[in-house]
């Protein structure tokens, strides 16, 4: 959740930067910013499981982003090529 909350902040920081706010720069914030809460929900979900199944909490979440990292990455690529 912090992660999210810098990157709305380097977000509409870098606006003010001589920088112009168009439709298709508010739909790639959008994008940005809905790809980083399903992110965290991936790890969230993935560590719950691993929790569920007995591991302890520092186990799960080492797990968690083991197993979301693949995901997240090429979903993270998949967006910059589309871009």
């Amino acid at each position: 959740m912090v992660a999210w909350w810098l990157n709305v902040l380097i977000l509409l920081g870098a606006l003010p930067l001589r920088a112009t706010l168009t439709l298709p720069g508010v739909a790639g914030i959008i994008l940005t910013l809905g790809m980083a809460v399903d992110s965290n929900i991936l790890i969230y979900e993935r560590c719950a499981r691993k929790m569920g199944r007995g591991l302890k909490l520092v186990q799960a979440v080492k797990a968690a982003f083991d197993r979301a990292a693949v995901t997240i990455i090429d979903s993270h690529v998949t967006q910059l090529i589309a871009a």
